[in-house]
């Protein structure tokens, strides 16, 4: 790797890696395995994010995309406001992005 890339990349970490995060999980495409609860999740995601370098605060935000309904189940054992983990009921989450 060219030495200039490597200095672009280190400043886009210093610039970036403070900053907050919003992770928006799609629980049909990638489902959350039976053992986890909201903490254990989130500090999974949380750990991942800070192997990469980011350092800031983050957001957790659970939806089925197709699916304004999520099972009752799921909501209950994800939901934690205290740690920032959220659900949306969302019908196309692609729309309400406005793209793609």
């Amino acid at each position: 790797m060219s030495r200039s890339i490597e200095m672009a990349r280190a400043r886009f970490t210093q610039r970036y890696a403070a900053a907050n995060v919003g992770v928006f999980w799609d629980i049909n495409d990638f489902p959350i395995p039976d053992y986890l609860d909201s903490y254990a999740f989130y500090e999974d995601v949380k750990t991942s994010l800070q192997e990469k370098g980011f350092t800031g605060s983050f957001s957790l935000h659970l939806y089925a995309d197709g699916d304004p309904y999520m099972p009752a189940r799921l909501v209950n054992r994800f939901r934690c406001p205290e740690l920032g983990v959220s659900y949306l009921q969302v019908v196309n989450f692609v729309e309400i992005l406005g793209c793609c």
